[in-house]
């Protein structure tokens, strides 16, 4: 009888798990889409600033963030339904690999992001054609691994025991892509530190807005960063590791749309006016013309 209870309650837990997991990938593609898709558009309309090199980099690391929110609601439903059948091979092989791809793509950019930074800050002169070829290039090479592991009959699935995607025969290019992940981290982190380093040194010198799009892409770069170590150097149980993890990737959209919001003032103001109403002002000329008595009046 003990046994039964303790099993009726493992799987209680466990169906509030996947039940939280799938309300909460639901909800991050339903609030958080809408938001990377706006400032997207915001950035595209201002023609000032999309030609800066540090928007640039922040609008192709949205578009990456938009890519993973798809399979992000297809997660969730999944996770809510458990109805795979239902759902083509085709697009949860696309989703799952776009899942698996899209965090060291996302560590590539960032540390494109910090060197970017790190040439302003030390007032080093930059080159938007290089930042722009780094950028295509990292999506070139992110799409040819996806395209080699599937070719090489690499399995991208949803594994219905831990209700997550799944990657099966996945070596080589698995170790290759992490170790790459965490060597663009580690460069990113030293072209960081050095910025910051430069902002200390040349106090009073730094202009404000290079300020704060150091932390903007400080701050998203630290919390991946922090995954990638959690997932390598701290061991908890297996479900733990998986939903932490899954969690925790899943939430680096909402984070970088959150820190754009509050720390960009140029974006965050562009966002709340596309809510405010404008004022339409009617313009009266009078024309003080007395024909026998009456004026001129034109509207």
């Amino acid at each position: 009888m003990s046994n039964m209870s303790e099993s009726e309650l493992s799987d209680a837990q466990n169906g509030l798990c996947v039940l939280t997991m799938g309300l909460s990938n639901i909800a991050i593609f339903a609030v958080f889409c809408p938001l990377n898709l706006a400032i997207c558009l915001l950035i595209c309309k201002n023609k000032s600033v999309r030609s800066l090199t540090a928007y640039k980099i922040i609008l192709h690391i949205t578009v990456v963030n938009i890519a993973t929110l798809p399979s992000t609601l297809l997660l969730g439903i999944m996770n809510l339904t458990e109805k795979i059948l239902t759902y083509p091979d085709v697009l949860i092989t696309v989703c799952a690999a776009v899942s698996y791809l899209s965090p060291p793509l996302l560590c590539v950019m960032m540390a494109i992001q910090a060197f970017n930074r790190f040439l302003v800050i030390s007032r080093f002169a930059e080159s938007s054609r290089l930042f722009q070829a780094l950028l295509w290039l990292s999506w070139a090479l992110a799409a040819i691994c996806g395209v080699e592991m599937v070719l090489r009959g690499v399995v991208f699935s949803y594994f219905e025991e831990l209700h997550i995607y799944a990657i099966d025969n996945e070596d080589p290019e698995s170790i290759i892509v992490f170790y790459a992940s965490m060597l663009c981290l580690a460069v990113g982190a030293l072209f960081f530190l050095v910025s910051l380093t430069n902002v200390v040194i040349m106090r009073g010198t730094t202009k404000r807005q290079d300020i704060y799009l150091l932390i903007q892409g400080l701050v998203p770069f630290l919390y991946l960063a922090s995954l990638r170590v959690i997932q390598k150097f701290f061991h908890f149980s297996f479900l733990v590791e998986i939903v932490v993890y899954n969690a925790g990737i899943r939430s680096v959209p909402a984070l970088n749309v959150l820190v754009y919001l509050c720390l960009n003032s140029t974006l965050r103001s562009a966002f709340f006016d596309l809510f405010r109403k404008k004022k339409v002002v009617h313009v009266v000329s009078i024309s003080h013309i007395d024909f026998g008595g009456f004026h001129n009046l034109s509207v």
